[in-house]
């Protein structure tokens, strides 16, 4: 692993629904840009929480979104996307159980045109990469040129219930965190 720290130690849990216009002010390291795809009413849900080479994240909306941009410096984002509707990225259906994993300088471009969660887990690109590596045998690039990277669904749940309970926790933890530097 680098010394490289990517996120200031922090936890962002927005009670109420978020305006869309100031999505831009809780994207943090991340480069991103959100368009609305449609009219109407809507809510936004944000929980974050930052270490300094781990990020927790969970991004919720009830109506049309297009997300576009780059996950932060020396990281790697891994993402899966639970909707009532279809997702696309990169001009192709999302599968319910395919993650999303992309690197600094590789664009992400959700659009859903429903309700959708998207659940997203950033870790150092380094490690991520090696630990990539050591399990599967090849790199993430040979990986993603011969398929993609679905999960079965009973991990697929238990990925996103591992991500809800740490971002529970976290919550309640809050105040105690904002104190403490891990």
């Amino acid at each position: 692993m680098s010394d490289e720290i990517l996120f200031k130690p922090q936890a962002l849990i927005l009670e109420d629904p978020l305006e869309f216009d100031r999505l831009k002010e809780v994207s943090g390291h991340w480069e991103l840009q959100w368009t609305r795809m449609k009219p109407g009413e809507l809510e936004v849900g944000i929980s974050i929480f930052d270490t300094p080479r781990l990020q927790y994240s969970c991004f919720n909306y009830n109506n049309g979104i297009f997300i576009q941009g780059s996950p932060p410096k020396g990281s790697v984002a891994i993402s899966i996307s639970q909707s009532e509707d279809l997702v696309s990225s990169h001009s192709r259906s999302v599968d319910p159980y395919e993650l999303i994993i992309l690197k600094y300088g590789e664009e992400v471009d959700y659009i859903a045109n429903n309700t959708n969660t998207i659940f997203t887990l950033v870790i150092e690109e380094q490690y991520f990469l090696q630990s990539f590596f050591h399990y599967f045998g090849e790199t993430l690039e040979e990986m993603r040129k011969q398929q993609r990277l679905l999960l079965e669904e009973k991990y697929t749940g238990m990925f996103i219930a591992h991500l809800e309970h740490w971002l529970h926790y976290f919550a309640s933890e809050q105040r105690e965190f904002d104190r403490e530097v891990y």
